[in-house]
């Protein structure tokens, strides 16, 4: 969890399936030490709504337990599941679901507040519809003003298009030692504010969730 970040390049399949539209084929992901890692889904058709869809669009955040594995670089989960999807790590499950840690609210203190060893796991989710550029992620975890963990801005070194759904997660945990840029605060019991924010060229969406240390 230092801010010294290290980045190595895969390749992820994932087929995700939605009641307005469907979608299928594969993009780089990359993992910063300790354990984030940011894929993408590209293409998939629009909606035929006849309103206009908002550039980019934050779908759903989710803060759960870490994967049987860790945060080694090949996690069990978040996974795409399915027969097809190359490296599932739940090919029998249907086409077009995902194997998910299930989303927790409540977190210890005693366990969470490592600069070294990461406690949960953060997955974003999002759609660029209409915005074109680098794709740049920042997460950042509050209580009230202060921060308590954050990566600053990480540039992905993708340049996108239009029309793609994208999955991402990171491995985290709360504290000194915990912030790429500044001096994170030392966490409290109470409510923390998680917030992930992608940014395509001029187009910026927030996601957040909020969970409680005790």
């Amino acid at each position: 969890m230092t801010k010294s970040r290290k980045f190595q390049f895969a390749t992820l399949a994932l087929i995700m399936a939605f009641a307005a539209f469907s979608q299928l084929a594969v993009a780089a992901d990359f993992t910063i030490a300790p354990a984030t890692r940011v894929s993408s889904v590209t293409p998939f058709p629009h909606s035929t709504s006849p309103d206009t869809p908002a550039a980019g669009i934050a779908v759903a955040l989710t803060v759960g337990p870490l994967p049987p594995g860790g945060t080694s670089s090949v996690p069990t989960w978040p996974s795409q599941c399915g027969a097809s999807v190359t490296g599932s790590f739940c090919p029998s499950d249907p086409a077009g679901s995902i194997l998910l840690g299930a989303p927790q609210q409540y977190w210890p203190l005693t366990t969470c507040t490592s600069s070294s060893t990461a406690c949960l796991q953060v997955v974003d989710f999002w759609a660029n519809n209409t915005a074109t550029g680098d794709w740049k992620v920042d997460i950042e975890v509050k209580q009230g003003t202060k921060v308590i963990f954050n990566t600053g801005v990480i540039n992905t070194k993708q340049t996108l298009s239009a029309g793609e759904e994208y999955f991402s997660w990171d491995s985290i945990a709360f504290g000194p030692g915990d912030c790429a840029t500044g001096t994170c605060a030392t966490p409290v019991a109470g409510p923390a504010t998680v917030s992930w924010t992608n940014t395509v060229g001029t187009t910026k969406t927030t996601a957040t969730s909020i969970i409680y240390l005790q």
